[in-house]
């Protein structure tokens, strides 16, 4: 026996030292809301620190090309990953885990019947939409204006970073604002989510489909809990709480 304890240890030390580390995931604003339920419920079976990096996605994929040593990447979009997974950052293509659905959102009592067109009103002074270089909500946005034959409001317009401080700004300081649906069931903004009468769907026909996809990371420094973590997520468990949080499945 005596002959087998330092293999038998040699192998057991790194297990116990991975398991102390925390599962870093570096998620999209949008999800944040989302993730908490999921993050519950998952480490109710697999316990253990968990440390979330929340960002644009652009701004994301930046630190994670500059080597930040994250496990789990999970973006507002698919091309965003992709790229991460092309420069070789990341061990598979990306796996879709979420579709999210564009709504415009007010509080200011702004008829919203037009839906898209109901930011030509006269009492929208400034709408607000995530910025397309960074959030994909924001690239959503802008095709969806373009499509709408609606470039020409662009004067009324303002750029938040992320898709968060978007919704942010139509809390506080503009008419109105492109946001994802799933940011309307978060607690303090209860109030406000009524369809037709807060917030109205913008026409999914004028915006590709959001695809939201992950991919685990090469520098990820917790590979096994990363890998149950995706397994948990894609599950039925996992998709049922992405489905009750105002998304698509895809």
């Amino acid at each position: 026996m005596k002959l087998w304890l330092p293999v038998f240890f040699f192998f057991l030390l790194p297990a116990f030292a991975t398991a102390a580390l925390p599962l870093r995931l570096a998620v999209a604003p949008n999800f944040l809301g989302t993730l908490g339920p999921v993050l519950a419920a998952f480490t109710n079976a697999n316990p253990g620190p968990v440390e979330v990096i929340s960002a644009s996605s652009g701004k994301l994929t930046a630190q994670i090309l500059a080597g930040a040593d994250f496990d789990v990447f999970l973006s507002a979009d698919t091309e965003f990953p992709d790229q991460v997974f092309t420069k070789g950052f990341a061990f598979t293509n990306p796996e879709p885990y979420a579709v999210g659905t564009l709504v415009l959102f007010s509080r200011r009592g702004i008829d919203l019947k037009a839906g898209i067109f109901s930011i030509t009103n006269a009492a929208v002074k400034k709408f607000a939409i995530a910025n397309p270089a960074l959030a994909p909500y924001g690239r959503s946005s802008m095709e969806a204006l373009s499509n709408a034959g609606l470039l020409c409001m662009t004067d009324k317009m303002i750029l938040s970073e992320n898709i968060n401080q978007t919704l942010v700004a139509a809390l506080t300081s503009v008419e109105a604002a492109f946001v994802g649906r799933s940011l309307l069931n978060g607690a303090a903004v209860s109030n406000w989510n009524v369809e037709r009468k807060y917030f109205v769907p913008v026409d999914p026909s004028l915006y590709q489909p959001i695809r939201q996809s992950l991919v685990i990371l090469k520098e990820s420094k917790n590979p096994i809990r990363a890998r149950a973590f995706r397994d948990f997520l894609l599950s039925p468990a996992g998709r049922g709480v992405i489905a009750k949080n105002g998304y698509s499945l895809p």
